[in-house]
């Protein structure tokens, strides 16, 4: 898997990671509670965040916040996403438990 491709399977991960945080978001009615992991920074523009790494050649940092967003926020995510980020991790040669 060349960088384009990576950039774009985490860019596509990034997509459903945030759908599945907004959807926490949105059971607590957009206020998270204060002892919440959705008070954590980078979380509510998780995507952007990933994103703006992207748009620096920072793939790897990416990557890495991506993952935080889905171990902090505790989501779960389906076989395909768990597929794509095995995925991700092995073009990156990063071992990614979640």
């Amino acid at each position: 898997m060349n960088q384009k491709q990576i950039e774009k399977c985490i860019l596509e991960a990034a997509d459903d990671a945030q759908a599945l945080v907004d959807a926490e978001f949105a059971k607590c009615g957009w206020t998270p509670k204060s002892n919440s992991a959705l008070q954590l920074a980078g979380l509510r523009d998780g995507k952007a965040v990933v994103l703006y790494y992207l748009e620096h050649g920072e793939a790897g940092v990416a990557f890495e916040h991506l993952v935080y967003m889905v171990r902090e926020t505790r989501i779960e995510l389906t076989n395909e996403m768990h597929n794509r980020f095995r995925i991700i991790g092995s073009a990156m040669h990063v071992d990614v438990d979640i």
